[in-house]
């Protein structure tokens, strides 16, 4: 160390090279450690940009997840009952029996979906789907169509008001989400398993990215609700009738003898993922 010490105060060619070349490591040194830290800052700041547009997407998917829970659909039923009388001739003796008969009308079912009805009208698709109880004479449902496609609601999400990472502008200071903040929704009703499908991307579009990124997805599974609200599995499209006996009829006239109801239908979330389903 004395030794260096001596070189390096000398007045020789050699102790000014010695003196530049440990200058010039210094500076590869702290060169290596800014690239470094550099690195790790966009490294931090894309990190920080992918999982805001995760939490944009998931909160998205969440607040439609939320108001499909609430929706509820209960099919409506008429019944008609009649009779009639023993045919006689002018004798008295019975020429014809009594006879009587039944007639099962679909009506229009109950839908709602909390916040949401407008924006997803399911109510015709779901009594479409309600018609396919209806089978055999005597039975009448809605008329529809019997092409059993998917139906398939869009609508648009903005978020507003959420708090993102500090801008890098002012970081003293929280601001919004720097991805945008509209998202494209697609809910898909299932007309063979009654289950919902919801898809959404950022932006807006018709489809989302065909490569899966910035996607998440969910579905939620078509429940039975018993008189206390608990969720069951099940068939709620259950006509309760039994006709008791009587034969099917035409279309009667006349007020119907009740209009019955199903059980209530309604959506329990079973997953979300990140990714189309």
């Amino acid at each position: 160390m004395k030794r260096l010490r001596e070189k390096l105060h000398g007045q020789s060619g050699m102790s000014i090279l010695l003196a530049l070349l440990m200058f010039l490591v210094c500076v590869m040194v702290a060169a290596s450690v800014l690239a470094a830290a550099t690195s790790n800052a966009g490294k931090i700041r894309s990190n920080q940009v992918e999982h805001q547009k995760y939490l944009t997407l998931s909160s998205a998917i969440r607040l439609i997840c939320d108001e499909l829970e609430r929706a509820e659909y209960i099919g409506q039923y008429q019944v008609y009952e009649w009779s009639t009388p023993e045919g006689k001739d002018n004798q008295g003796n019975v020429i014809t029996p009594a006879v009587n008969y039944f007639y099962v009308k679909q009506a229009t079912g109950k839908y709602s979906c909390d916040r949401l009805t407008a924006q997803l009208p399911l109510r015709k698709e779901l009594d479409e789907i309600f018609s396919k109880q209806f089978t055999g004479g005597g039975y009448r449902p809605l008329g529809g169509t019997d092409i059993e496609v998917p139906t398939k609601r869009t609508l648009i999400v903005t978020l507003d008001g959420l708090d993102g990472y500090p801008s890098p502008k002012d970081p003293a200071k929280p601001t919004v989400y720097e991805v945008p903040q509209e998202v494209t929704v697609e809910v898909t009703l299932s007309h063979s398993t009654r289950h919902i499908t919801v898809t959404a991307w950022l932006g807006g579009g018709d489809a989302p990215p065909d490569d899966g990124s910035n996607v998440m997805s969910a579905e939620l599974v078509a429940k039975v609700a018993d008189s206390f609200g608990a969720l069951q599995d099940g068939n709620p499209l259950v006509i309760d009738y039994n006709p008791g006996g009587r034969s099917p009829g035409g279309s009667p006239s006349g007020e119907a003898k009740e209009t019955k109801i199903t059980s209530t239908m309604k959506w329990e979330l079973h997953w979300i993922k990140k990714g189309a389903a």
